[in-house]
């Protein structure tokens, strides 16, 4: 998987020079620490030289994943950023806590980075990451923008399809977001997870920390299914 991504990466490289250029996601990657020597001086103070992170553990993905990008100059953002300094655990699970949702950036995408952090959004053991971009301008490529569409979307079906990732998703039926049924108690239910996440953070991933913020997150859980399975009350 790994070198199909980077086959994809060298793809859109090729249609789009001298575009910024952004691979994130979860990568199942645990990187650490690992080889944070960077080729290219960074041309942007926003962002640190030399990475931190809240997970220290490589694993044999993380390190090859690492050395393929760094092949291609591309710039891991996790723990460089003013916002996520030492790189926040992007997921949290009663089994523990690890970085491995990245977000790798080339040469030229780095010189556009305002700011990267881990949202405090708790719904599932990933937690969102964000990037926050200035300055983008848009220069003519050599195909319009539904050629370009067209040959990113075949190149990730193409690389999920070799992975075996896909999966069919039921859609929703138009109204089924409404929830009548959330109220004040699911709302501070809400509340109180968020708060165990800061507090998670605060202590840098203590143990004890841990086991308060998942345990929060699964009472709350199990309040939103015990509501949601009376909604005709609330006719």
């Amino acid at each position: 998987m790994i070198l199909r991504l980077v086959d994809i990466y060298e793809e859109i490289a090729m249609r789009m020079p001298g575009e910024c250029i952004f691979i994130i996601g979860d990568m199942n990657a645990r990187v650490g620490e690992f080889n944070n020597n960077i080729l290219t001086p960074l041309q942007n103070a926003l962002l640190k030289e030399c990475r931190k992170s809240s997970d220290l553990k490589v694993n044999t993905r993380g390190k090859g994943v690492t050395e393929k990008f760094l092949e291609h100059d591309l710039i891991l953002l996790n723990g460089r950023s003013l916002s996520d300094y030492p790189a926040a655990m992007t997921y949290i699970s009663p089994q523990g806590s690890s970085v491995i949702d990245l977000c790798w950036s080339n040469t030229v995408g780095s010189t556009h980075v305002h700011n990267f952090n881990v949202l405090d959004i708790p719904s599932s053991p990933h937690l969102p990451i964000c990037l926050y971009l200035v300055d983008i301008t848009k220069t003519k490529v050599g195909l319009n923008v539904d050629d370009l569409n067209e040959a990113i979307t075949f190149s990730v079906k193409h690389a999920a399809t070799q992975c075996n990732m896909q999966k069919q998703v039921k859609s929703l039926p138009p109204g089924s977001r409404t929830r009548p049924w959330y109220d004040h108690e699911c709302r501070k239910s809400r509340q109180k997870v968020i708060q165990s996440l800061k507090d998670l953070r605060r202590s840098l991933y203590t143990s004890q920390a841990h086991l308060r913020f998942t345990n929060a997150r699964k009472e709350h859980s199990n309040l939103i299914q015990a509501c949601s399975r009376q909604p005709n009350m609330y006719l």
